[in-house]
């Protein structure tokens, strides 16, 4: 591995095919500096595409619904001619019985309160639409988004209206736990509408994991970009495991008191983020969770004081939310600031074929994992690179050299041996008729106590597109293979993993 140097002209996946995640964020964060504070941002807002929004906003004419309505406006006042707002105000059905006295009296004063909220926003240059209407604040809300499907649904956290304070947290639970569209709950109107007269950056602290969900999460955020300039951070929760947990032994801290699994996991979030947003300054968090996951995403996000929090949502109900308690719905109910909730629903990912370049074969010489290598030639019929990888397991990490000094240099000796040997074998699995292709071939073997995530390392520093591997497994009684190195490398790699057979004689 030749090292690359971070300079003007560097190339962010380095000569040979590396992707140091921490090298690029450093690359990204200088090119942003080049070009002044917002200079990245505003060159990612030019890729953004605007479009004319309907933006439906719930009021109840309190101060807080009132401030909701004056960042709706700012959003409508950014994107494209034609954009609406459409404010829903929503008298409660008990109110309104035909046998209750003073019915049009009500209805009269509701009309004339909408009217001057929206002679209000109106004085902002834009459209506005009035929609009144009876019954149930959040149903009506749901079928207003139905009738006229917006592109954004906006409420304020708190009111108090005619009669009670429909807009406190139950009614934006429940629309945001039902609605198709993205949902922006309002509790701090301040820096957002700061960001939308471009006087400040907006903080964004976007959830990330590795579901359908979070890419909903971080496609919204490329909206936001296009509105203003946008610092995003991202945090990955995962669950705290102790030795009893997994039956092994605690990971190797490393620098920086991190350990080997949440460095791989910022490397593997901020490639994720990379890969949807683009060139953009992205700082990633990893936090362990003992307990409630959306806590501890709420911990972080005081720390890092965020304007607001981006989640994406698959909206579970019933026996499903109760098996799995909902991240999202924690998030708008606890939060004390602004929440983005992306349902999945709403997410329509413009998925392409992806290329193949960068192929790793794990082998552990068997028929099995040599095979693989075909396979893994199969997968470029354009051409691209292939590294052979072997892993001599190392049986005894915990030796100390002091303490027995003798058994360290037997077993020392013996490893040595064994990757000597090992790298015979693997540099003659290299097919010599392809040495003039268009595929590369290299090869490397470690010594590792975990051929797994040995092999998700190395996939991650090589760059790989797929992981090709073999296995011996054709009946249960034969899946030990599959169960012990294969299995736990599909439970951690967020690369794709073509698993081969042994072939039939």
């Amino acid at each position: 591995m030749r090292d690359c140097s971070l300079g003007e002209d560097c190339d962010p996946l380095c000569r040979d095919g590396s992707r140091d995640y921490k090298k690029r964020a450093k690359i990204s964060m200088a090119k942003t500096k080049r070009r002044g504070a917002f200079g990245r941002l505003k060159l990612e807002n030019e890729s953004v595409r605007k479009h004319a929004m309907n933006i439906l906003c719930a009021t109840d004419f309190s101060d807080s619904a009132k401030r909701a309505a004056d960042v709706a406006a700012g959003m409508v006042a950014k994107s494209e001619t034609g954009s609406t707002v459409q404010l829903l105000h929503s008298v409660p059905d008990w109110l309104v019985s035909a046998e209750m006295p003073g019915t049009a009296l009500l209805a009269e004063r509701s009309d004339g309160d909408l009217e001057r909220e929206a002679l209000r926003l109106r004085h902002a240059g834009i459209s506005v639409r009035k929609d009144l209407r009876y019954g149930p604040p959040a149903e009506e809300v749901l079928l207003a988004a139905e009738d006229h499907p917006p592109h954004l649904v906006i409420m304020g956290s708190t009111g108090a209206g005619l009669g009670s304070r429909w807009l406190i947290g139950s009614v934006a639970e429940r629309v945001a736990s039902l609605v198709p569209v993205p949902i922006l709950v309002v509790r701090n109107s301040e820096p957002l509408l700061g960001w939308l007269r471009k006087e400040r950056p907006l903080r964004v602290l976007c959830a990330v994991d590795f579901t359908v969900s979070a890419d909903a999460a971080m496609a919204y955020i490329k909206q936001l970009l296009s509105w203003g300039p946008v610092h995003v951070e991202a945090a990955h929760v995962t669950p705290e495991k102790g030795d009893s947990d997994t039956g092994r032994k605690p990971s190797v801290p490393a620098q920086g008191g991190e350990t080997e699994e949440t460095t791989s996991l910022e490397r593997d979030i901020w490639e994720r983020l990379h890969d949807a947003l683009g060139d953009l300054p992205i700082e990633v968090y990893v936090r362990p969770c003992a307990g409630n996951s959306a806590a501890t995403f709420l911990e972080l996000a005081r720390e890092r004081e965020a304007d607001l929090l981006v989640v994406g949502s698959d909206q579970r109900h019933g026996m499903r939310r109760l098996a799995a308690p909902s991240f999202s719905h924690g998030v708008i109910v606890h939060s004390q600031t602004n929440v983005l909730c992306v349902p999945v629903k709403s997410f329509h990912p413009d998925y392409t074929v992806p290329t193949i370049r960068n192929v790793l074969v794990a082998t552990d010489f068997s028929p099995a994992g040599n095979h693989a290598i075909l396979y893994a030639q199969s997968l470029l019929p354009f051409g691209g690179r292939i590294k052979l990888f072997h892993v001599c397991h190392d049986p005894s990490p915990s030796v100390n050299p002091i303490i027995a000094s003798e058994i360290y240099f037997e077993h020392s000796m013996a490893v040595t041996k064994e990757k000597d040997e090992a790298e015979t074998t693997i540099a003659s699995l290299i097919p010599r008729q392809l040495s003039t292709s268009a595929i590369l071939f290299s090869s490397e073997v470690v010594v590792h106590g975990d051929a797994a995530e040995a092999i998700r390392e190395a996939a991650g520093k090589f760059g790989a597109d797929v992981i090709c591997m073999g296995t011996h497994g054709r009946n249960r009684a034969t899946s030990v293979l599959l169960g012990s190195t294969v299995q736990r490398l599909i439970s951690k790699s967020t690369i794709p993993i073509f698993v081969a057979h042994a072939p039939r004689v």
